[in-house]
Protein backbone atom coordinates (compact mmCIF):
# COMPACT_ATOMS: atom_id res chain seq x y z
CA UNK A 1 0.00 0.00 0.00
CA UNK A 2 0.96 3.73 -0.77
CA UNK A 3 3.23 4.86 2.37
CA UNK A 4 0.73 8.16 2.73
CA UNK A 5 -2.13 5.88 2.64
CA UNK A 6 -0.56 3.71 5.54
CA UNK A 7 0.69 7.24 7.94
CA UNK A 8 -3.05 8.12 7.57
CA UNK A 9 -4.50 4.70 8.61
CA UNK A 10 -1.73 4.87 11.32
CA UNK A 11 -2.99 8.44 12.82
CA UNK A 12 -6.65 7.17 12.52
CA UNK A 13 -6.11 4.22 14.34
CA UNK A 14 -4.10 6.24 17.12
CA UNK A 15 -6.63 8.95 17.74
CA UNK A 16 -9.94 6.44 17.89
CA UNK A 17 -7.47 4.84 20.67
CA UNK A 18 -6.55 8.17 22.40
CA UNK A 19 -10.16 9.49 21.75
CA UNK A 20 -11.83 6.54 23.70
CA UNK A 21 -9.00 6.97 26.69
CA UNK A 22 -9.53 10.52 27.34
CA UNK A 23 -13.09 9.76 27.43
CA UNK A 24 -12.82 7.05 29.91
CA UNK A 25 -10.63 9.25 32.00
CA UNK A 26 -13.36 11.59 32.72
CA UNK A 27 -16.79 10.21 30.87
CA UNK A 28 -19.15 12.91 31.91
CA UNK A 29 -16.51 16.23 31.83
CA UNK A 30 -17.75 18.75 28.78
CA UNK A 31 -14.28 18.85 27.81
CA UNK A 32 -13.67 15.24 27.58
CA UNK A 33 -16.60 14.77 25.47
CA UNK A 34 -15.82 17.30 23.08
CA UNK A 35 -11.62 16.23 22.74
CA UNK A 36 -13.40 12.28 22.01
CA UNK A 37 -15.29 14.30 18.86
CA UNK A 38 -12.43 15.68 17.93
CA UNK A 39 -10.36 12.66 17.90
CA UNK A 40 -13.65 10.50 15.75
CA UNK A 41 -13.27 13.49 13.33
CA UNK A 42 -9.72 13.11 12.75
CA UNK A 43 -10.01 9.73 12.38
CA UNK A 44 -12.60 9.23 9.83
CA UNK A 45 -10.53 12.01 7.81
CA UNK A 46 -7.59 10.46 8.04
CA UNK A 47 -9.62 7.03 7.36
CA UNK A 48 -11.11 8.60 4.29
CA UNK A 49 -7.55 9.33 2.77
CA UNK A 50 -6.47 6.20 3.88
CA UNK A 51 -8.22 4.95 0.69
CA UNK A 52 -8.42 8.11 -1.32
CA UNK A 53 -4.72 8.47 -1.87
CA UNK A 54 -4.42 5.34 -3.43
CA UNK A 55 -7.81 5.53 -5.41
CA UNK A 56 -7.44 3.85 -9.21
CA UNK A 57 -10.00 6.12 -10.31
CA UNK A 58 -11.47 9.56 -9.93
CA UNK A 59 -14.96 7.95 -8.74
CA UNK A 60 -13.54 6.23 -6.39
CA UNK A 61 -11.19 9.30 -5.37
CA UNK A 62 -14.84 11.30 -4.88
CA UNK A 63 -15.99 8.94 -2.45
CA UNK A 64 -13.62 8.64 -0.16
CA UNK A 65 -13.09 12.66 -0.30
CA UNK A 66 -16.84 13.05 0.52
CA UNK A 67 -16.58 10.34 3.30
CA UNK A 68 -13.68 11.95 4.87
CA UNK A 69 -15.88 15.52 4.63
CA UNK A 70 -17.97 13.93 7.50
CA UNK A 71 -14.75 14.55 9.43
CA UNK A 72 -12.48 17.32 9.19
CA UNK A 73 -14.71 20.45 8.20
CA UNK A 74 -16.09 19.65 12.22
CA UNK A 75 -12.85 19.93 13.41
CA UNK A 76 -12.22 23.60 13.40
CA UNK A 77 -15.33 24.11 15.33
CA UNK A 78 -14.89 21.51 17.96
CA UNK A 79 -11.35 23.23 18.72
CA UNK A 80 -12.94 26.00 19.45
CA UNK A 81 -15.17 24.27 22.18
CA UNK A 82 -11.96 22.62 23.74
CA UNK A 83 -9.79 25.45 24.06
CA UNK A 84 -13.24 27.01 25.67
CA UNK A 85 -13.97 24.91 27.79
CA UNK A 86 -10.20 24.44 28.61
CA UNK A 87 -9.87 28.10 29.51
CA UNK A 88 -12.64 27.14 31.51
CA UNK A 89 -14.24 30.25 29.50
CA UNK A 90 -17.35 28.26 29.35
CA UNK A 91 -18.15 27.14 33.42
CA UNK A 92 -20.95 26.80 33.69
CA UNK A 93 -23.80 24.12 31.19
CA UNK A 94 -23.36 25.59 27.33
CA UNK A 95 -27.21 25.92 25.63
CA UNK A 96 -27.51 23.94 22.65
CA UNK A 97 -27.91 26.72 20.51
CA UNK A 98 -24.23 28.51 21.53
CA UNK A 99 -23.13 24.62 20.68
CA UNK A 100 -24.74 24.65 17.68
CA UNK A 101 -23.25 28.36 16.24
CA UNK A 102 -19.82 26.75 17.15
CA UNK A 103 -20.29 23.92 15.00
CA UNK A 104 -23.19 24.88 11.84
CA UNK A 105 -20.48 25.90 9.65
CA UNK A 106 -18.62 22.74 9.83
CA UNK A 107 -21.87 20.97 9.37
CA UNK A 108 -23.03 22.78 6.47
CA UNK A 109 -19.46 22.55 4.37
CA UNK A 110 -19.94 18.92 5.28
CA UNK A 111 -23.25 18.53 4.02
CA UNK A 112 -23.05 20.98 0.75
CA UNK A 113 -19.60 18.57 0.25
CA UNK A 114 -21.74 15.57 -0.35
CA UNK A 115 -23.74 17.64 -3.73
CA UNK A 116 -21.33 20.24 -4.94
CA UNK A 117 -17.28 20.70 -4.69
CA UNK A 118 -16.31 23.13 -1.60
CA UNK A 119 -13.02 21.88 -1.61
CA UNK A 120 -11.75 20.04 -4.06
CA UNK A 121 -12.65 20.30 -7.48
CA UNK A 122 -11.20 16.53 -8.87
CA UNK A 123 -7.93 14.35 -8.82
CA UNK A 124 -5.19 13.67 -10.33
CA UNK A 125 -5.16 9.50 -9.64
CA UNK A 126 -2.67 7.14 -10.60
CA UNK A 127 0.44 9.68 -9.45
CA UNK A 128 3.94 8.30 -8.22
CA UNK A 129 2.99 9.22 -4.73
CA UNK A 130 -0.25 8.89 -4.85
CA UNK A 131 -4.24 10.78 -5.45
CA UNK A 132 -3.09 14.81 -6.01
CA UNK A 133 -6.21 17.08 -5.61
CA UNK A 134 -7.10 19.99 -7.74
CA UNK A 135 -8.29 22.82 -5.90
CA UNK A 136 -9.80 26.30 -7.84
CA UNK A 137 -9.39 29.39 -5.53
CA UNK A 138 -11.60 31.57 -7.35
CA UNK A 139 -14.69 29.11 -5.93
CA UNK A 140 -16.56 30.71 -3.29
CA UNK A 141 -16.99 28.04 -1.10
CA UNK A 142 -13.33 27.59 -0.88
CA UNK A 143 -12.67 30.51 0.02
CA UNK A 144 -15.32 30.30 3.15
CA UNK A 145 -14.04 27.37 4.32
CA UNK A 146 -10.22 28.44 4.52
CA UNK A 147 -11.79 31.83 6.41
CA UNK A 148 -13.86 29.79 8.82
CA UNK A 149 -10.44 27.85 9.08
CA UNK A 150 -8.50 30.73 9.89
CA UNK A 151 -11.34 32.49 12.02
CA UNK A 152 -11.20 29.45 14.19
CA UNK A 153 -7.19 29.08 14.14
CA UNK A 154 -7.12 32.53 15.45
CA UNK A 155 -10.05 32.62 17.74
CA UNK A 156 -8.78 29.65 19.56
CA UNK A 157 -5.04 30.75 19.79
CA UNK A 158 -6.12 34.22 21.30
CA UNK A 159 -8.52 32.64 23.59
CA UNK A 160 -5.28 30.60 24.67
CA UNK A 161 -3.14 33.82 24.99
CA UNK A 162 -5.62 35.74 26.99
CA UNK A 163 -6.00 32.88 29.68
CA UNK A 164 -1.75 32.39 29.65
CA UNK A 165 -2.03 35.74 30.49
CA UNK A 166 -4.62 35.64 33.25
CA UNK A 167 -4.24 32.27 34.69
CA UNK A 168 -1.80 32.45 37.76
CA UNK A 169 -2.03 28.47 38.03
CA UNK A 170 1.22 27.15 36.81
CA UNK A 171 -0.11 23.79 35.80
CA UNK A 172 -2.40 25.16 33.49
CA UNK A 173 -0.14 27.81 32.08
CA UNK A 174 1.75 24.93 31.08
CA UNK A 175 -1.32 22.80 29.54
CA UNK A 176 -1.97 26.05 27.75
CA UNK A 177 1.39 26.09 25.98
CA UNK A 178 1.35 22.53 25.12
CA UNK A 179 -2.21 22.85 23.78
CA UNK A 180 -1.35 25.90 21.97
CA UNK A 181 1.92 24.48 20.37
CA UNK A 182 0.11 21.08 18.95
CA UNK A 183 -2.96 23.05 17.79
CA UNK A 184 -1.01 26.20 15.75
CA UNK A 185 1.51 23.32 14.64
CA UNK A 186 -1.61 20.88 13.55
CA UNK A 187 -3.68 23.45 11.68
CA UNK A 188 -0.46 25.32 10.29
CA UNK A 189 0.52 22.23 8.67
CA UNK A 190 -2.87 20.76 7.25
CA UNK A 191 -3.54 24.50 6.13
CA UNK A 192 0.08 24.12 3.77
CA UNK A 193 -0.24 20.22 2.73
CA UNK A 194 -4.09 20.98 1.92
CA UNK A 195 -4.32 24.30 0.73
CA UNK A 196 -0.70 25.83 -0.40
CA UNK A 197 0.60 22.45 -2.38
CA UNK A 198 -2.33 21.55 -4.18
CA UNK A 199 -2.29 24.85 -5.46
CA UNK A 200 1.50 25.11 -6.49
CA UNK A 201 2.54 22.41 -9.42
CA UNK A 202 4.16 20.01 -6.81
CA UNK A 203 2.41 16.81 -7.39
CA UNK A 204 2.24 16.01 -3.81
CA UNK A 205 -1.12 14.46 -1.79
CA UNK A 206 -3.05 16.16 0.46
CA UNK A 207 -1.88 14.22 3.57
CA UNK A 208 -2.49 17.37 6.22
CA UNK A 209 -5.13 14.79 8.26
CA UNK A 210 -1.70 13.08 9.83
CA UNK A 211 -0.69 16.43 11.67
CA UNK A 212 -3.31 15.86 13.99
CA UNK A 213 -0.58 13.50 15.53
CA UNK A 214 0.70 16.71 16.86
CA UNK A 215 -1.87 17.84 18.86
CA UNK A 216 -2.45 14.34 20.22
CA UNK A 217 1.11 14.13 21.32
CA UNK A 218 0.72 17.09 22.94
CA UNK A 219 -2.49 16.34 24.71
CA UNK A 220 -1.12 13.05 25.90
CA UNK A 221 2.16 14.76 27.30
CA UNK A 222 -0.17 17.26 28.93
CA UNK A 223 -2.35 14.14 30.18
CA UNK A 224 0.74 12.13 31.72
CA UNK A 225 2.74 15.57 32.67
CA UNK A 226 0.48 17.72 34.22
CA UNK A 227 -2.95 15.64 34.26
CA UNK A 228 -4.91 17.32 31.57
CA UNK A 229 -8.65 16.10 31.08
CA UNK A 230 -8.62 14.08 34.26
CA UNK A 231 -10.60 14.41 37.30
CA UNK A 232 -9.37 16.22 40.27
CA UNK A 233 -10.70 17.33 43.34
CA UNK A 234 -12.27 20.09 42.68
CA UNK A 235 -14.15 18.66 39.92
CA UNK A 236 -14.89 15.79 41.83
CA UNK A 237 -16.35 17.40 45.40
CA UNK A 238 -19.42 18.72 44.12
CA UNK A 239 -20.81 15.18 42.54
CA UNK A 240 -19.43 13.51 46.12
CA UNK A 241 -21.44 16.07 48.16
CA UNK A 242 -24.72 16.93 46.28
CA UNK A 243 -26.10 13.25 47.29
CA UNK A 244 -25.19 12.85 50.64
CA UNK A 245 -28.60 12.93 52.96
CA UNK A 246 -26.67 13.07 55.98
CA UNK A 247 -23.80 14.02 57.63
CA UNK A 248 -21.64 12.89 61.04
CA UNK A 249 -19.97 14.85 62.89
CA UNK A 250 -17.58 13.06 65.39
CA UNK A 251 -16.08 14.84 68.05
CA UNK A 252 -13.53 14.18 70.63
CA UNK A 253 -14.08 15.21 74.40
CA UNK A 254 -10.83 14.05 75.32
Amino acid sequence: MNLFALLCFAVAITNIIQGFYVLSLAPKKPINIVFFALAICSSVWNLGYTFLIPAESEEIAWFWYKFALWGWPLAPGLMVLFVLYLTESLRKRVSILTISLILIPGILISLLGQFTKVFAVGFIVGGDLGTIEIHDSTNPFYLFTNLYIFVALVLSVLILSFSHSQTKSKRLRKQLILVGFGLASTVLLAVFENVFLPLSSIGYPAIGSTNFLFLMIAIWYAISKYQLLTINTHDAFPHLTENMKEYLIITNTE
